[in-house]
């Protein structure tokens, strides 16, 4: 039974792959799910926020709401006065957590004006730090009011809605950010069974280019002695020629011949 070279040329990709993986993967592993932080809000302008003030200590998953409304209308999210909001923290891998804000209702009066909520001072269930915060996509329903601004100074991630003149969030609406926490995984000295391994994976995708190179080169030169032949007085020879060509192209295309 003939393998195609396609099928040798996958094989040796795929184990390449994986000893990159385990030669060189990241180990560190970290998550502010479960973790214990600072939570603190605050405002400016036409916009008010409660409760307002901090910080107050809390522990994922028992996070914290809070409501968002203007100084003509004080936040009353229980009867359905301002904007409710809430968040919460879930895993994507070893070394990132993602933080969604979900936010229903909407404000009168709110703008112009900001809200911060300020969520700091993360301590992890393994110990590791946060190292960035940043926003990924969503926002309030319209371009009157924003919440895809986050600054982190290495401590806290603050959080920061803007409004030209309202918050939107009728129907409910989300935002997504995204949490770097850990260090940076040095890499490490592959181990020598990790190198053999390696090694013969390129050296077999090496002899698979190489058999492959062969097989096209024959077929050419088959090709163009085919047309060619230039007198009959050549022609025998040249009928020779092409005869031993394509007999070597094929035992290079059957796998009787690698070089």
């Amino acid at each position: 039974m003939t393998i195609h070279p396609v099928h040798y040329f996958s094989a040796a990709l795929s184990v390449a792959s994986a000893v990159l993986v385990l030669a060189f993967g990241p180990s560190a592993s970290a998550s502010i799910v479960g973790s214990t932080y600072d939570f603190t809000t605050s405002e400016s302008g036409n916009t008010v926020i409660a409760p307002l003030g901090g910080p107050n200590v809390q522990t994922d998953p028992d996070n914290p709401g809070f409501c968002v409304g203007s100084t003509a209308n004080p936040p009353a999210c229980a009867t359905d006065g301002g904007v409710s909001g809430s968040f919460s923290f879930s895993k994507v891998s070893p070394t990132l957590d993602k933080i969604t804000f979900s936010f229903f209702g909407a404000t009168v009066g709110a703008g112009p004006g900001t809200f911060d909520v300020d969520l700091g001072h993360f301590t992890t269930v393994d110990g590791e730090a946060v190292s960035t915060v940043s926003y990924v996509s969503g926002n309030f329903i319209d371009e009157r009011g924003d919440f895809s601004k986050v600054t982190f100074n290495g401590t806290d991630a603050v959080f920061t809605g803007t409004a030209s003149s309202e918050f939107d969030a009728a129907g409910g609406t989300s935002v997504i950010f995204i949490a770097s926490s850990g260090t940076t995984a040095v890499l490490p000295v592959p181990e020598p069974a990790s190198v053999v391994l390696f090694s013969s994976a390129l050296m077999g995708c090496g002899l698979i280019l190489r058999r492959r190179g062969h097989k096209l080169a024959c077929l050419a030169r088959w090709q163009a002695l085919s047309v060619t032949t230039a007198s009959r007085d050549e022609e025998l020879a040249s009928l020779i020629l092409i005869r031993n060509t394509r007999s070597l192209c094929e035992r290079v295309v059957s796998g009787d011949m690698m070089a």
